[in-house]
């Protein structure tokens, strides 16, 4: 499932998440705005692929705005992925600067 080449590209610059569970039933955040919206309010342009397995939406479909926490602090945060990689339930790296956390600070 995982790209050794991407992995090694970002050594370093990634973090272990893992998806959260049951965070489907909060389709939007505070401001009523979905959590793809949430992600670009700070990132401005959405990804082309996945930030989990690298694939194009034009391969997998569209891209969500999921819900994932790290290892370390169990912080929630929104990432870009493929509805598959949403649904996984181990630990998988991402890019650290494509996280946006869930809750204003």
């Amino acid at each position: 499932m995982f790209d050794f080449n991407k992995l090694m590209e970002c050594f370093g610059d990634c973090v272990y998440v893992q998806n959260v569970n049951g965070s489907s039933k909060h389709p939007k955040n505070q401001n009523g705005e979905s959590w793809k919206q949430h992600w670009l309010n700070s990132q401005k342009v959405w990804p082309s692929k996945c930030c989990c397995c690298n694939k194009s939406e034009e391969t997998v479909g569209e891209l969500v705005g999921a819900h994932v926490c790290t290892e370390r602090n169990r912080k929630q945060y929104i990432v870009p992925l493929c509805k598959r990689c949403n649904k996984l339930t181990g630990k998988f790296p991402v890019r650290r600067d494509m996280l946006v956390p869930v809750a204003d600070e």
